[in-house]
């Protein structure tokens, strides 16, 4: 009869252990993955924080090659400014016509090998043709294009000067039959400006 009576027993209590035991198991197997996602939050934190300052070192390497090269360009130019020459500007005029009305104008400005300026015919009573020139000079003799607008046509003309010590001597440019303008081989610099004080430059 004890025999029953324990057997009894151990059976009444047998649900309510396994009941606490699968709890107990159930509460590891729950802690597990709570443990893995809190250790691959804190993992993925350092990562993340690891990549920014590894970015932030990457961009920070990348910039400083760029301020380099900058300051190289930089350094270069204001050297390569120094080396040049001054601009020097030359002016020279030629007076023609009634009482000198008309009125023929060159102002140079010559950089090394390069040349721009201005070039003026203002003949009395029609509309003045003036404008810019760019060239080149060499031993002493000016190629440029004359480029400029009158009675509201565009106009680029190839125009050659010789330079004197006080004078500015021009070849007459020339047309071909298809009545585009160039500079003969054979023609002579026969058109003589002056050279004045660039304050008298007309205006």
């Amino acid at each position: 009869m004890q025999d029953i009576n324990l057997k009894l027993q151990k059976f009444a209590a047998g649900p309510n252990v396994c009941a606490n035991t699968y709890f107990s198991i159930m509460k590891h197997f729950l802690l597990i993955p709570a443990i893995l996602m809190f250790t691959s939050c804190n993992a993925g934190e350092e990562n993340h924080s690891k990549d920014t300052e590894t970015n932030t070192e990457v961009t920070e390497a990348v910039a400083e090659p760029k301020d380099t090269l900058a300051d190289a360009i930089f350094e270069e130019a204001a050297k390569e400014e120094k080396t040049m020459p001054a601009p020097d500007t030359l002016c020279y005029v030629l007076t023609e016509g009634d009482e000198n009305r008309n009125i023929n104008a060159v102002r140079i400005i010559q950089q090394g090998d390069k040349v721009t300026g201005i070039l003026k015919y203002l003949t009395f009573g029609e509309p003045p043709a003036q404008g810019d020139l760019n060239g080149t000079i060499k031993d002493g003799i000016i190629t440029a294009d004359w480029t400029f607008i009158k009675d509201k046509q565009f106009y680029k003309i190839p125009v050659s000067f010789k330079m004197t010590k006080n004078a500015l001597l021009q070849k007459p440019t020339a047309v071909s039959k298809d009545g585009q303008p160039y500079i003969p081989e054979d023609g002579e610099y026969s058109y003589k400006f002056n050279r004045v004080s660039c304050e008298y430059f007309p205006e």
